[in-house]
This record gives C-alpha cells, sequence and structure tokens, in this order.
C-alpha cells in the first residue's frame, strides 16, 4: 500500500530593519537593568552596555513587554565530562527586564566576557542575539571592556502550522497514522534535518503540527506495510 502525503512548507520571511543607534533616542527612557551593589557599579572595569531593539520578523514592528534575560557565560564539563560553551559563569547571575513600547532595551555596568541573550513573548517564538536558532546554536554575545554594543536585534517569530492529509494509493485517509516532522538545521556547515514533532492522522487522515519554528520541514509517515519477499510471492504461486 503506498501512502500519499498533502502538506505545507513553513517559512518565514525574516525581514531586515535598521537599528535607530542610541544617539536616536533619550536612553534615560530605556529599561535598564545594573548589576546590584555600589562596587559593582563603580567598578572601571564593569562599564559594558549591551543594547538594541526587539521586533517582529516579519513586520520589523517593535514588540513590547517581551522579557529580556541576559546572563555571563564560560565553558564547562557536562555529567559526561563533556567540553561546552554557555554555562552560566559560576559567581554571576541573571539580568532580566522587560522592553520598552518602542522594543527598546539596554543592560548597562557590564564587564568584559561573553553573554548569551534570550527573549520570550506569550505571542512569539523564543529569540535570541540571532536569528540562528533552532535550525543552529546561538553564538554568544562577545563583550570587550568599557565597550558600547547598542546595535543588537532580536527578531522575534510567530509559531507556524503545518498540516496535511495522509491518503492510500485508492485515495482513501489512512487513520491513526503516525506522521513526523523533521526540521532542517545546520552543523559545521553541513544541513540535517532533526525530528521537530510527532503527532497522529485523525479520523479524516488529517494530521496537524502546531507551534512550529520558522524553516524547511519534511513530514514522513511511518508505514507498518512489510513487503513480501520475491522468493516468498514466487514459492506461493508455485504452490497455487
Amino acid at each position: 500500500m503506498r501512502l500519499r502525503i498533502t502538506t505545507v512548507v513553513v517559512a518565514a520571511a525574516l525581514s531586515t530593519s535598521s537599528f535607530d543607534r542610541l544617539s536616536a533616542f533619550d536612553s534615560a527612557q530605556l529599561p535598564v537593568v545594573s548589576p546590584q551593589g555600589a562596587q559593582a557599579a563603580n567598578a572601571p572595569s564593569n562599564t559594558g552596555l549591551i543594547s538594541g531593539k526587539v521586533i517582529e520578523a516579519r513586520t520589523g514592528k517593535p514588540v513590547n513587554s517581551a522579557q529580556v534575560k541576559l546572563w555571563p557565560i564560560e565553558s564547562g564539563v557536562d555529567v559526561n565530562g563533556v567540553m561546552h560553551d554557555g554555562f552560566l559563569k559560576r559567581g554571576s547571575s541573571e539580568q532580566q527586564l522587560v522592553t520598552h513600547p518602542d522594543g527598546l532595551f539596554a543592560f548597562r555596568g557590564l564587564a568584559a566576557g561573553e553573554y548569551t541573550l534570550i527573549v520570550t513573548h506569550s505571542a512569539f517564538l523564543m529569540g535570541g542575539q540571532n536569528d540562528t536558532w533552532p535550525k543552529a546554536p546561538w553564538t554568544p554575545i562577545r563583550l570587550a571592556a568599557d565597550q558600547q554594543l547598542i546595535d543588537v536585534t532580536v527578531r522575534l517569530s510567530k509559531p507556524g502550522v503545518l498540516d496535511g492529509v495522509v491518503t492510500d494509493d485508492a485515495g482513501d485517509p489512512v487513520v491513526g497514522a503516525v506522521v513526523d516532522s523533521y526540521l532542517g538545521t545546520f552543523f559545521g556547515g553541513h544541513q540535517r534535518f532533526e525530528t521537530a514533532k510527532s503527532t497522529q492522522t485523525d479520523d479524516r487522515g488529517v494530521y496537524r503540527f502546531t507551534t512550529l519554528a520558522p524553516g524547511q520541514y519534511i513530514v514522513a509517515v511511518r508505514s507498518n506495510v512489510v513487503p513480501l519477499p520475491n522468493a516468498v510471492a514466487d514459492a506461493y504461486r508455485q504452490a497455487s
């Protein structure tokens, strides 16, 4: 039995939007998070700045009330003894704020080092300091001593939906079929497809995936049909 899949590829066009530099607006109106304690605020090595804007990927419109989190990271070894980047730096804590109505944010009083910035909003998929996730890992923000990094733009995407119908070679719907979706990602400069979500068809043969990230997907149906070996078929014909 052959299965026919009718599906839609989910994709999002990421718009480019120039960022208004910090001098273009009153920095006093920005939401600001600074390290706690007078000593940290006055330390000459903690004068770095990371600021930017959160926008909607398709329209370029600013996103208000998005939660922005920033934390310093360092390399570390996991429980299996494998070295990874992105561990929360020892002795530090994350900082967080909510974006301005114009989508603006600013973190002040930062020490030199590497940082991860994550943005969440109830109406959007999670975003970060670049547009690679979930197709590839986020790259850290590298901040030099006393650096003023003011052009970080975070683009948030609306969740996508992918649906379709599974039918057999007679055109009848296949009920209860297991359908897998695979998202195209990049690793080491090469594209690969990783499992995104799985679901089952309903009584109409319809499947539906929700809250998907923009990207290219492959949809596959698990088949329990086992082809009859030619040797067995020949023996059956000869016997009959």
